[in-house]
């Protein structure tokens, strides 16, 4: 899991990290992935991958 930055959700505040997991490079697999903060459900990064983005609570 590729730790790519920290953000925070414009909705409610939250401080976010957000991590890329099972990115391994293969062409033409990629689509635009979200990650939605796990308070509110607000989309706080967006990227296209063969990965998943996911986000993670630091801190309300």
């Amino acid at each position: 899991m590729n730790k790519l930055y920290n953000v925070t959700c414009a909705k409610c505040g939250a401080r976010l990290s957000v991590y890329e997991q099972g990115a391994i490079g293969m062409a033409g697999c990629y689509e635009r992935e979200e990650a939605n903060c796990p308070i509110c459900n607000a989309v706080v990064a967006s990227k296209r991958t063969d990965g998943i983005l996911t986000a993670e609570l630091l801190s309300k």
